[in-house]
Formats: C-alpha cells, sequence, structure tokens
C-alpha cells in the first residue's frame, strides 16, 4: 500500500470522532495560551492550555494506535506517517510546531485540530516520498 494512501487512511481513523466545534482557530488560541505559560508567562485561561496539551497527546496517540492495529490487520509493516528525530520531541517543541504551522496556513483553521496537528507534524517530521 502507497504511504499517501496509508496517510489518508490514518486521518480518517484519527479524526472521525472529532467535535464540529473542534475547529483549527480554537486549536491555534488554546495552545498560545500553552506558549504563554511555556515561556514563563500567567495564562487567563490555564484550561485552555491543558486543551491544547490533551488535544496534541490524543492525536499523537490516536496516530500510533491506528497505525499499529492496520499493520496487525494486514500482516505487515507499514512505513510510519511521521518520522520522529532519534532524541524525543518536547510537549514544548510540539505545541510550537503546531502554533507556527498554524499560523502559516491561516486558510486551513476551519479543518478539525487532529487533521491539522496531523498535517503540522508530518510537514515537520517528514518521512520522504511515497
Amino acid at each position: 500500500m502507497k504511504p499517501k494512501i496509508l496517510l489518508a487512511f490514518v486521518l480518517v481513523a484519527c479524526c472521525w470522532g472529532e467535535s464540529a466545534m473542534a475547529k483549527g482557530s480554537q486549536l491555534l488560541q488554546q495552545c498560545q495560551e500553552t506558549l504563554l505559560i511555556f515561556d514563563g508567562g500567567t495564562s487567563k485561561h490555564p484550561a485552555d492550555a491543558a486543551r491544547c496539551l490533551g488535544t496534541i497527546n490524543g492525536t499523537v496517540d490516536g496516530l500510533d494506535i491506528a497505525n499499529s492495529f492496520y499493520s496487525d490487520q494486514v500482516k505487515k509493516d507499514l512505513p510510519p506517517v511521521i518520522c520522529w528525530p532519534d532524541e524525543a520531541v518536547t510537549k514544548d517543541q510540539s505545541v510550537r510546531i503546531i502554533v507556527k504551522y498554524l499560523r502559516e496556513h491561516p486558510e486551513k483553521l476551519h479543518m478539525g485540530n487532529s487533521l491539522l496537528i496531523t498535517l503540522a507534524l508530518v510537514s515537520a517530521f517528514p518521512c520522504g516520498k511515497g
């Protein structure tokens, strides 16, 4: 199976149950609150900062689960969607990558959170051409 087809499958699996209200503009606002805290400031909306981190963690976990489950079902290894660097990516780095992506792609802010997080991480940590 081509990696592009796999990516489409994983994105659908990852984003299937996403709330209609969970859009990129809201994610951007929430993750900006997170960066404010990471940078030593005080957030007026700490629950938003927590939502940003929870959404990122849930999306990454969902991608890992979808890829693992699909690989197990077809009994072969599939190429990963995201090629993480050898050193662990910190929460701070992840949030900064996602905020940067959202700011650079305002035309996509109508899309769902999990899709946008996935697109940002794939853009930051590509696996090559497929």
